[in-house]
């Protein structure tokens, strides 16, 4: 079926081949690294995304990309990556390049509306326990929260445990399932809003804007 994704994807710079026509595509999200000095004036220690996890993360999506031949990778970072303000290391800087250079890999630019990767996407992908894959959720999509190295083996958020995975055989047992039995048009959309209830809320797959004005509208008949 037809869905406005295809015209994003086609935006952002990918038109695939036409026997790529049964490509899923999976939106990823990094947490990047802030070099040591940094936090130490800042006071944020301890801090769980240093420079080996972020590579471990994207060492895993890579992984994807090479035991999958029908998915198309798009890696949204959460800035630039030729900024200062991060610090990425050269086993990073390597990742990226060959996610770049393969014909089913795209980078997008660090300050682009996060809302379109996740638009795009068939399923989104981010370290633990950040805000892309409950967004995805919101509008029934699957969201997956990978933490490559396990620190976050014990947590509170036990409502989600399905949809996060600890290393990369979970990963990749996880993105296959999920693309087997998910897409655009046959998914299981209400599934997805009753596991992720407690963290999006009463009205998924509403636009945030419609949804304040209904609590406008509300507002004013009560007081009428």
């Amino acid at each position: 079926c037809e869905f406005p994704a295809e015209n994003l994807r086609k935006r952002l710079g990918y038109t695939p081949s036409p026997s790529g026509t049964n490509l899923r595509y999976i939106s990823f999200f990094d947490v990047p690294p802030v070099p040591d000095d940094t936090r130490s004036k800042q006071g944020i220690y301890p801090r769980p995304h240093t420079e080996e996890y972020g590579a471990a993360f994207l060492r895993d999506m890579l992984r994807l990309l090479e035991d999958f031949d029908d998915i198309v990778l798009v890696f949204k970072p959460k800035e630039n990556l030729s900024g200062e303000v991060f610090a990425y290391s050269s086993d990073y800087d390597s990742l990226v390049a060959k996610i770049e250079n393969n014909d089913r890999g795209l980078i997008v630019d660090g300050n682009i509306n996060p809302w379109v990767p996740i638009a795009i996407a068939d399923v989104c992908i981010a370290m633990p326990f950040t805000s892309p894959p409950l967004a995805a959720m919101h509008y029934g999509n699957p969201g997956l929260f990978h933490d490559s190295t396990g620190i976050a083996l014990q947590h509170e958020y036990h409502a989600i445990n399905l949809y996060i995975t600890h290393d990369y055989g979970q990963l990749e047992a996880k993105v296959r399932s999920v693309i087997s039995n998910n897409s655009r048009c046959n998914g299981n959309t209400e599934t997805i809003w009753a596991e992720a209830h407690e963290f999006i809320g009463d009205h998924p797959g509403t636009n945030s804007s419609d949804r304040f004005r209904e609590i406008l509208r509300d507002i004013a008949t009560q007081r009428e």
